[in-house]
């Protein structure tokens, strides 16, 4: 593989000059670019086979191009590198996967054993606590916000992930870079990992005064794939959805307690080694 391809999320990224924010792309990857453009983009949102018209946070519209395999962000000003990698990437990532075939789920994800967890959970459930204990215990992290699947790979997200301020304090870790889409972000850099790693299952992230693993039931499982899905589509992706809705899928609940994550995080860790 040529030492300069590098990607996220299953495409070769030329454009990204920060190649140490991307993971060595496979030649099957393929390239897409994304531009910048001041001009407002005053058409609907929109979603078709070939062309995609989606917003992007907390301004602004991002045209995705199949055809062209461009992407042209229309914002007041050009991304810093930074904001392109994350979080301006993902808009690109899951039009690209859901034409592929992929499912995307708005969730982080980790390496166990060999193998892809998805970790999501309603805003403010820890997922940013739980990612930054893992980064911290040398669990490899393989994406911050986006997973991306066919429900048999997944397919790595750029090596960093934005934490709050509470876990990066906690954990004496990140940098922070202010305010990139529409909150505040303390980035942690993450150590090379696969492009592409068996997808085992996923995990739904809950406060509760106990800690517990549970098996998650299927109709949960459906809906909470739904209410979380990176885009919301009418079809496209169906085969991929439902090779993930039947991967072992858990409820993890612990409480909202810095004392206890260290047992909440190896209970859980033990959980998924014997799944």
């Amino acid at each position: 593989m040529p030492d300069d391809r590098y990607g996220a999320y299953g495409l070769h990224l030329p454009h990204i000059t920060r190649s140490d924010y991307l993971v060595a792309a496979p030649p099957e990857w393929p390239t897409w670019q994304v531009t910048h453009s001041s001009d407002p983009y005053d058409g609907p949102q929109l979603w078709g086979p070939d062309e995609a018209a989606l917003d992007t946070q907390p301004v602004g519209r991002a045209f995705v191009d199949r055809a062209a395999a461009t992407t042209r962000l229309h914002l007041p000003e050009p991304p810093s590198q930074q904001a392109l990698i994350h979080p301006h990437l993902g808009v690109t990532a899951v039009a690209t996967a859901a034409w592929r075939g992929d499912f995307t789920l708005h969730a982080g994800s980790f390496v166990l054993d060999g193998g892809v967890w998805g970790l999501m959970g309603d805003r403010e459930r820890g997922k940013s606590s739980a990612l930054a204990w893992m980064a911290s215990h040398d669990i490899p992290i393989f994406a911050d916000d986006l997973l991306v699947t066919d429900g048999i790979t997944a397919k790595a997200g750029p090596r960093c992930i934005d934490l709050r301020e509470s876990a990066a304090q906690r954990f004496g870790i990140g940098e922070y870079v202010g305010v990139l889409g529409t909150r505040e972000r303390w980035r942690v850099r993450l150590p090379a990992v696969e492009a592409e790693v068996p997808f085992r299952g996923w995990v739904l992230l809950d406060w509760a005064d106990d800690i517990a693993v549970t098996s998650l039931p299927l109709e949960e499982r459906v809906s909470w794939l739904s209410a979380n899905r990176g885009l919301k589509l009418p079809a496209g992706d169906s085969v991929s959805g439902m090779r993930v809705v039947a991967a072992p899928a858990y409820r993890f609940t612990r409480p909202a307690d810095w004392g206890r994550i260290d047992e909440a995080m190896e209970l859980l860790l033990k959980q998924l080694s014997t799944t």
